[in-house]
């Protein structure tokens, strides 16, 4: 028999306080008085039975959003771990998507990153935008930035089966 008739509250946070306090309530409700519980349903709304079963279900929800992540950071015989931020990588797209959107309303020009390659028609982004948001002041070699400069104005062979604008890999530090 219990000291405590009700087991605290934030014992629930941990599992195994919750499920051996649902099989001890579970076994004294059969054993010492004889009523077994029956359908879930039938339960009244002040059994202690009900948030031990609430913590245990909040506490495996928790416990898989914790797998999810820890399976992306920690290195794994296949893949690239992530960086333990990856998941603010949302809100940096976001901003950048919002920033755009702003740099176009005050410039009054579409980004070429935003609009397909063939419905551009002609050079969208002036010198200034093109050396801050293209990366031509980060060292890049000149014949890097003249490639890039083709692809982004349109120049390129009528026949050329793929162009593809901004594709960039990250190699993360190991």
């Amino acid at each position: 028999v219990s000291l405590n008739p009700r087991l605290p509250t934030p014992y629930l946070s941990w599992p195994q306080f919750g499920f051996v306090r649902a099989i001890y309530l579970l076994n004294s409700a059969c054993a010492l008085k004889f009523q077994c519980y029956g359908p879930l349903w039938t339960l009244p709304s002040d059994d202690e039975l009900i948030p031990v079963l609430i913590s245990l279900y909040l506490c495996s929800a928790a416990y898989f959003i914790v797998y999810l992540y820890l399976d992306q950071v920690i290195p794994s015989e296949f893949g690239v771990p992530k960086h333990p931020l990856f998941f603010l990588g949302a809100g940096r797209d976001m901003a950048r998507s919002c920033f755009r959107s702003l740099r176009a309303l005050v410039t009054g020009r579409e980004d070429r990153r935003s609009v397909p390659l063939l419905e551009t028609g002609g050079d969208f982004v002036d010198d200034l935008a093109t050396q801050v948001f293209r990366g031509a002041d980060s060292g890049e070699n000149h014949d890097v930035t003249a490639e890039r400069e083709r692809v982004y104005s349109g120049s390129f062979p009528s026949d050329s089966p793929l162009v593809t604008v901004d594709l960039r890999k990250e190699y993360p530090a190991v």
